[in-house]
């Protein structure tokens, strides 16, 4: 079942009458296709659909006086539990944190750090979307129309039969998909 558009849009955007069926099956097809590239590119697990879950990690400091922390799903609601020495340590009142927009923990207060060693931070969080921001429905419609009109000429740009010489298209989002893509995905590596 899509998750970021329908059928019904992605034909309102191709300017396919939604009385012409005809191609309906390919673009019920496509729709899942650019939802699996959206749950990629943003990190997403497909299984939870982009719904808000409950997500539980271990997190490794490897570097003395950090005070942020990245957490691997965005987008992050909130952190519900905090602990230092991992699952069975100590509680980390709310109170010395918070989550930042890009989603990291970030310490509060002059010398709060996190303690260094292998899953010492133990968070429980939840992330994800209560609803389908809009721009990410247009950035699937605009995935699934790319995909539809690119499929007829199986990519090709351009193609000449004289001394037989072809352009292949090397768009695989289209760039205002992926500028809208670009705000629910990190641009920098993690730990």
């Amino acid at each position: 079942m899509a998750t970021f558009t329908t059928v019904a849009t992605c034909k309102l955007l191709l300017g396919i009458p939604t009385s012409v069926t005809t191609h309906d099956a390919l673009l019920t097809i496509l729709v899942d296709v650019a939802d699996q590239q959206i749950f990629d590119e943003i990190n997403l697990p497909l299984a939870d659909a982009g719904a808000v879950t409950t997500y539980t990690q271990l997190l490794d400091v490897d570097t003395a006086g950090l005070t942020d922390l990245m957490l691997d799903r965005l987008p992050v609601v909130a952190v519900t539990s905090m602990m230092f020495g991992g699952a069975a340590g100590t509680v980390v009142d709310t109170e010395n944190y918070y989550v930042t927009d890009w989603g990291a923990i970030r310490m509060i207060g002059v010398g709060k750090y996190f303690p260094i060693g292998r899953q010492q931070v133990w968070v429980q969080y939840t992330a994800g979307f209560a609803s389908i921001p809009s721009d990410l429905s247009h950035a699937a419609a605009l995935l699934t129309a790319q995909h539809f009109n690119v499929g007829g000429h199986s990519g090709l740009d351009s193609e000449r039969v004289g001394s037989y010489n072809y352009k292949q298209s090397g768009v695989a989002i289209p760039p205002i998909a992926r500028r809208i893509l670009a705000k629910y995905t990190r641009a920098f590596a993690r730990p």
